[in-house]
């Protein structure tokens, strides 16, 4: 009698634990999801420099050995966004972090992988092909310099589809907001990669914070903003045109074979 007792007590204990663990992430969350970090909120590059395509070598989870591959025109602009679904608010954790999208197509084998983000546990997503290089990239606009380029990962994106969110959510960020969005389909699952340009590496520093990237859509006014960007490919003025996905930071398991 007193061991089953003992037994309850236990129980009522871990309940106890398991409970202030979900107040400490925050309502809604769930274990094991990257709620301390940075949403992203990608933007079109309306307006830049043509570049000739250069050369790197990228290696991540999903390739037995480093890869060759060509980067291409810098396609979308990421600052970080504040996210807000319901009472559950991602604020802004490091507003020096932003990202640049570059083309850099590769080719691979279909792959299944288990997504964890805010928008759900375990779900099963299909990747293709590789499609962009993630590039941690400085902004400097209205005299405002935002650089935090030695402390981020660098990514290899790779096309996705998945089951639809169809979730509503707000976004916040330094070009647009609060703007009332609909989080629709997977488009795409960046890994971080080790990146080597000429006699630069770019070593992993996180393993495990993945960005899984969704379609959004919603009503916005087309707004574009004038920026000069850095990063290790270029130093360039762009013009930023209308938003089109949201990455938000993201775990991944593989199925069981």
């Amino acid at each position: 009698m007193q061991r089953k007792a003992r037994g309850v007590a236990r129980l009522a204990l871990f309940g106890l634990i398991l409970a202030v663990g979900v107040l400490l992430i925050g309502p809604g969350a769930a274990l094991g999801q990257r709620v301390d970090e940075n949403h992203f909120r990608c933007y079109i590059i309306s307006s830049q420099t043509p570049q000739a395509a250069q050369s790197i070598t990228l290696d991540d989870q999903f390739t037995s050995e480093p890869e060759a591959t060509m980067v291409g025109e810098p396609v979308m602009l990421c600052p970080p966004t504040e996210k807000t679904r319901g009472e559950q608010s991602f604020p802004i954790e490091d507003e020096e972090e932003h990202y640049t999208l570059y083309t850099a197509p590769d080719t691979a084998s279909p792959r299944d992988v288990l997504v964890t983000d805010q928008f759900g546990a375990d779900v099963l997503w299909k990747l293709t092909t590789p499609k962009y290089v993630m590039v941690p990239t400085a902004k400097t606009i209205g005299g405002r310099t935002f650089d935090d380029r030695d402390n981020m990962n660098h990514y290899w994106c790779y096309e996705a589809s998945g089951p639809r969110v169809g979730a509503r959510v707000t976004l916040d960020d330094q070009f647009s907001g609060p703007d009332n969005v609909r989080v629709t389909t997977p488009t795409l699952f960046c890994a971080p990669a080790e990146k080597v340009h000429g006699e630069d590496d770019f070593p992993i520093l996180d393993e495990d914070l993945h960005l899984a990237c969704y379609e959004i859509h919603g009503k916005q006014k087309t707004q574009q903003h004038t920026l000069t960007a850095e990063n290790q490919f270029e130093t360039d003025e762009w013009q930023t045109g209308p938003w089109e996905i949201l990455c938000a930071p993201a775990e991944k398991a593989l199925p069981a074979p």
